[in-house]
């Protein structure tokens, strides 16, 4: 805080007498408020993708880093989505992008009561990861988190876990600590049922992003990587 004086001084005329006395004011200075910037835009998932190009981003995110996951599951609530998805995700994996970088696919899959995982390794040669992500009758009940860990030595830089299955607060509980042990940034795509969810702690554990994907969205991100 400033505060302003005013000095009365008298002036001598060196013949006995003095002037009237001169008021000398100080006036504070003038001190600019500091303007303090918007703060930024909450990220919106719908406009993300809708304004992202699908040959260099997945869902509305760019790819980052030099080996990149996807854990698509295989469930039995992926069969109206899996044909969609694998366009959307082989068209990306097609794209030159990608060169340079190392892309792999797992998948759980339960035939016969019997949970297996398939996984693509992460190869520059994406054939293989395509060869995972072929459209194929989803299959019963799958063990998604045990999927997830299997990503535990790719020491990826991103990873994109795809469900359209609901989760209850057991399968959240593991599929956090799944995604926590792969050491990756993990992002959560979901569609269907899992889209009705909030599974923002899965993401939020990894510092990754939460993206439900309604049926216009899958659409539209389909006719955009024909």
């Amino acid at each position: 805080m400033f505060v302003g004086v005013g000095l009365t001084v008298w002036l001598w005329t060196g013949e006995g007498r003095s002037e009237p006395p001169t008021i000398v004011a100080m006036t504070p200075p003038v001190v600019a408020t500091p303007i303090e910037p918007s703060p930024p835009a909450p990220w919106d998932p719908k406009t993300a993708i809708l304004e992202s190009d699908p040959k260099v981003s997945y869902f509305g995110l760019p790819l980052e880093g030099k080996t990149i996951g996807l854990v698509v599951d295989n469930d039995r609530t992926m069969a109206p989505f899996i044909d969609r998805l694998a366009a959307v995700t082989n068209s990306l994996t097609r794209s030159e992008h990608l060169q340079g970088r190392r892309f792999g696919i797992v998948r759980p899959v339960n035939r016969d009561r019997s949970n297996i995982v398939e996984v693509a390794e992460p190869s520059g040669d994406l054939e293989g990861a395509r060869g995972v992500l072929v459209s194929r009758v989803p299959t019963g009940d799958t063990d998604l988190p045990r999927a997830l860990l299997t990503t535990r030595g790719w020491y990826a830089d991103q990873l994109f876990l795809v469900l359209s299955k609901p989760v209850d607060d057991v399968q959240m509980a593991l599929l956090t600590q799944a995604a926590e042990q792969s050491g990756a940034v993990t992002h959560v795509v979901a569609l269907g049922q899992a889209a009705t969810q909030d599974l923002t702690p899965i993401a939020d554990a990894t510092g990754g992003r939460f993206i439900p994907v309604t049926d216009d969205l899958l659409d539209d991100l389909v006719r955009r990587s024909e």
